[in-house]
């Protein structure tokens, strides 16, 4: 296998939803260091107002979630029509992030302070982080069979999704050894997380092109 032929109305669905994904997470990304890059003026505290409230924040995580589920879900789809294992990979890869999200929603500050003054493990925590193993696992797998056993777009989404989760923990733990609370250190791990987001994205988009033929 080395892509998919999907119908040009999947084709344009799928444009439309790796756009509407990365321009939410850039808003999420600007709103959350919007204070850091523009100070005083009327008009920018009356935007503050809007992009800093945590309402924004939130709904700009589940359009850029919506479109993410949807691009995976458009790859599931593709695997189960030949009855390929990887469709289970690529399902759990469309949960898992629900599931994170909606499982930070439980969490209220109260319930983060407990958890900081005792040391015994919630259940949640279990759940959380028992969806976030399985979900690495499913991405691993996933890797390594497109790594293997498949050639064109489809090798390179794997070798892009593997490269980025990998640099992705080396920058999350490394993060805790030298961490800096300067603006700009923030914003460029941040702006790192935004990428090594919509890259795998991008790559996962190439492994599917229009048919023509299809209707």
């Amino acid at each position: 296998m080395n892509e998919f032929e999907v119908s040009q109305s999947t084709d344009n669905r799928l444009t439309i939803s790796l756009i509407v994904m990365t321009a939410a997470m850039l808003l999420e990304l600007f709103s959350r260091h919007f204070y850091d890059i523009y100070q005083g003026g009327a008009m920018m505290e009356l935007l503050a107002q809007v992009v800093k409230t945590d309402g924004f924040l939130t709904v700009m995580s589940i359009i850029a979630l919506c479109a993410q589920v949807y691009i995976t879900g458009c790859l599931w789809r593709a695997f189960r029509s030949k009855g390929h294992w990887a469709q289970w990979a690529c399902l759990v890869m469309m949960i898992a992030p629900v599931a994170i999200m909606l499982l930070s929603w439980t969490t209220d500050e109260e319930s983060v302070m407990q958890n900081m003054e005792n040391p015994d493990i919630s259940s949640q925590q279990i759940i959380s982080a028992a969806i976030g193993l399985a979900e690495i696992i499913a991405i691993f797998s996933l890797c390594v069979f497109l790594i293997r056993k498949c050639g064109g777009r489809l090798r390179q989404y794997g070798l892009a999704l593997l490269t980025c989760l990998l640099v992705n923990y080396v920058t999350s733990y490394g993060i805790l050894f030298f961490h800096s609370a300067s603006t700009l250190s923030g914003i460029l791990y941040n702006l790192l997380g935004f990428l090594l987001t919509l890259i795998p994205f991008v790559y996962q988009r190439r492994t599917m092109r229009a048919a023509h033929d299809l209707r």
